[in-house]
């Protein structure tokens, strides 16, 4: 059967579709800790993890999330949703001794300090912070009533993590 454009954009229609959506609606229209914890959700299914990092069959991807985070209570919701032929399971950040490793972190100015976290292989960061920190892969910004956000590629890769073009180009800036 012939490659057909029109097949292959029916299909990535939704994820498109919600991704675009949750990131062109104004800051207004709903809680911005909401709109993040969706924008952060729709970014993970852009994102490929390298397989030593990926989860063990029947394991969850792990999102990490500091508690103390303004916006952590808006990621609760998203425990147990389906996400990559996997569950989503939310952790704690900093992760605590003998809990399973994060496949992403999003953090805040509290956690993006100097020099840390660091990226890590395997670890998708992501932050809120004002400044885009050298670590995170992927920073949200609030810019005219809407949230962006920013791709650092050089932390992408340090981290071993292979980003969308489709991402990129929905990106408001990307470094390398």
């Amino acid at each position: 059967m012939a490659w057909n454009p029109w097949v292959w954009l029916r299909r990535l229609r939704p994820v498109a579709g919600a991704l675009a959506l949750a990131l062109a609606a104004p800051a207004w229209a709903a809680d911005e800790a909401d709109l993040k914890a969706a924008i952060v959700f729709n970014l993970l299914m852009f994102a490929d993890w390298p397989a030593a990092a990926q989860p063990a069959p029947g394991a969850p991807w792990v999102l990490c999330i500091p508690p103390a985070h303004p916006a952590a209570a808006a990621f609760k919701p998203l425990q147990g949703r389906p996400l990559r032929g996997a569950r989503l399971a939310l952790q704690a950040w900093p992760v605590a001794a003998g809990a399973p490793p994060c496949h992403a972190a999003f953090v805040g100015d509290a956690e993006t300090g100097e020099g840390e976290p660091r990226p890590t292989p395997g670890l998708l960061l992501i932050s809120d912070a004002q400044l885009p920190p050298r670590a995170a892969a992927i920073v949200l910004q609030p810019r005219d009533a809407k949230l962006v956000f920013s791709v650092n590629l050089g932390a992408a890769r340090r981290a071993e993590l292979q980003l969308s073009a489709k991402l990129l180009r929905l990106a408001q800036g990307v470094q390398e």
